[in-house]
């Protein structure tokens, strides 16, 4: 689990998973994030993209009213996020589990981001597929990834390269 910066001097939990058979794009350069350091949410949870109520959400902590109110809402943040946390981290036992929790993101319907504001998760998606040998879909999903988010000429190469041997 993480805490964000959010506008408005607040900070709020995000979780998911890193996964080291992921690649990620930057610009023309596909890397790896498969040490603690460079590690980066593949599949990510952030409460306020899909249960919050802008008006009323237990899940900010606010920076802007002294050290005591932040302490007190982390508490209260901390409340609801770990045991949600806990259920999104127990509901992923093995691989082919991940694929229940990518489409269960891709169809909820998003408050603030959807699933596709995260341009990870898509191309995570598309490796997590290939690496359990559905590579039909993960090639169209790939394809889709490369067109969306106009990776350049280089990089998409180098991803179906990737994906072959995923």
């Amino acid at each position: 689990m993480i805490i964000e910066p959010t506008k408005g001097g607040s900070y709020h939990p995000v979780w998911g998973f890193s996964l080291d058979y992921v690649p990620h794009v930057s610009g023309s350069t596909v890397s790896w994030h498969r040490t603690p350091k460079t590690s980066r949410l593949d599949l990510r949870y952030d409460p306020i993209d899909y249960e919050a109520d802008p008006g009323r959400s237990p899940w900010f902590i606010s920076s802007m009213h002294g050290s005591d109110q932040m302490k007190t809402d982390a508490l209260n943040v901390a409340k609801c996020a770990i045991p949600r946390a806990i259920a999104f981290f127990n509901s992923v036992q093995e691989t082919p589990d991940l694929v229940n929790v990518f489409t269960t993101q891709m169809a909820k319907p998003a408050v603030r981001f959807s699933f596709y504001n995260y341009i990870q998760q898509p191309l995570a998606y598309a490796f997590t597929l290939a690496r359990l040998r559905n590579h039909d879909e993960a090639f169209a999903l790939l394809k889709q990834y490369i067109e969306q988010y106009k990776v350049s000429v280089d990089a998409s190469a180098k991803l179906r390269k990737l994906i072959e041997i995923a």
